[in-house]
């Protein structure tokens, strides 16, 4: 590698990287870059019970298999 590369990504996407050593990471900022995250579905399927499933799967897994996840605090009040 020329050691002249540069990313934003997720750090779940590349922590097996890290672990190798074959990349560093550093913050973008003094606390990071982050993004929010949404879902979006067709009205006439917003009620559909495998949607709403699979919204709480994804919350509920994303959190336990993905390093580096935070939950947005508003949207839990």
């Amino acid at each position: 590698a020329s050691r002249r590369g540069l990313a934003a990504l997720p750090a779940w996407a590349v922590a097996p990287y890290l672990e190798r050593g074959y990349i560093v990471a550093r913050p973008v900022g003094k606390h990071g870059l982050w993004a929010e995250l949404y879902a979006a579905v067709r009205e006439t399927d917003a009620a559909r019970a495998f949607i709403s499933d699979f919204i709480d799967t994804v919350k509920r897994d994303s959190f336990v298999r993905l390093p580096g996840l935070r939950a947005d605090l508003a949207a839990q009040n």
